[in-house]
């Protein structure tokens, strides 16, 4: 009888601890596809700087 008391709400902590790493697990999902996003998002404009860069130094040559 004693092993039931300690077993007590045993389920409810093993939910709380998935739920957690879950959370954990998405919100660092979210924060990885922002950093790729961003990335993609600044070679682009560099890209086009340098196009637009090489393009004004060729007119003025």
């Amino acid at each position: 009888m004693n092993v039931r008391r300690d077993e007590t709400g045993l389920i409810g902590k093993m939910i709380v601890v998935w739920l957690l790493i879950l959370a954990i697990l998405a919100v660092a999902a979210i924060d990885a596809a922002s950093i790729a996003f961003t990335t993609y998002k600044l070679s682009d404009v560099a890209a086009a700087a340098a196009s637009e860069g090489a393009l004004v130094y060729k007119k003025a040559r």
